[in-house]
């Protein structure tokens, strides 16, 4: 074992760092990342630990010890508003102080969570079951039996996210905020923030959504109408890009362009 995590860049396939993880044969086994991209949990299973990577600086920042059920923690998963870890003993991280905040008796070998992250599907190996927990209390609410022993599991919801409208921001980078507003299947959404001198700016994209993601040309403009002055018909000024958003659930979306 090499007892690290490698990043890759996926342009080039190749490896770009290389974060070693701190004990004695630690043995990462399963690594998940919160939905912002800023953290990623590793189980240590020999360690009996989470390490927390800063993905900004490859560094861990946190190790978590766990105590109870060690044995069993093979996996990891995120909730999808990255305020919650599950990990594959029952165990649950608070992702804001990295403290285990319940313990459990699971032997989850894989994990995966529903869309908006009320189920936890638990593959239990040598148990040849799947189950379902409800994450509010961590409490099983079914067991199905499999053929054989599993390792894996995986989550499809193929059904289509109507996001929430109004505002949506990133509560650790204030000073931004993006609008929403929906009507059928068509789209607005108008971004606030500000360029590089520090100006402020915004840009507005619109269309039809499909499978529950939205794609537009940033649209921006300038040398409009003052608040007060008289009328002047704006300039359309280069667009920074495209624009993709990815609903996760009603509430949470994933912004990239």
């Amino acid at each position: 074992f090499s007892h690290s995590i490698s990043v890759i860049d996926t342009a080039t396939n190749t490896v770009t760092a290389t974060i070693p993880i701190e004990g004695r044969s630690p043995q990462p086994r399963a690594i998940a990342i919160n939905p912002a991209g800023t953290r990623a949990y590793v189980v240590n299973l020999n360690a009996q630990s989470i390490s927390v990577i800063d993905t900004s600086t490859n560094t861990v920042s946190a190790t978590i010890a766990i105590s109870t059920n060690a044995s069993s923690n093979r996996s990891v998963a995120v909730g999808p508003d990255g305020t919650r870890v599950y990990l594959g003993n029952g165990a649950v991280i608070d992702a804001a102080s990295n403290t285990v905040i319940s313990q459990g008796s699971l032997d989850g070998h894989a994990l995966a969570l529903n869309r908006d992250g009320s189920r936890l599907y638990a593959a239990t190996g040598f148990f040849n079951a799947m189950q379902v927990l409800d994450t509010t209390t961590m409490s099983v609410l079914g067991t199905t039996p499999l053929a054989g022993f599993a390792l894996d599991i995986a989550y499809v919801d193929d059904s289509p996210v109507t996001p929430q409208t109004g505002w949506y921001w990133n509560p650790a980078e204030g000073g931004r905020g993006f609008f929403l507003e929906q009507q059928d299947q068509f789209l607005f959404m108008a971004g606030f923030h500000y360029d590089t001198p520090g100006n402020a700016i915004w840009f507005v994209g619109q269309g039809p959504t499909s499978n529950s993601s939205f794609a537009s040309p940033m649209y921006m403009f300038q040398n409009g109408q003052t608040l007060t002055g008289a009328y002047v018909a704006p300039q359309a000024a280069s667009s920074p890009g495209n624009l993709v958003l990815d609903f996760l659930t009603p509430a949470t979306t994933r912004m990239t362009w």
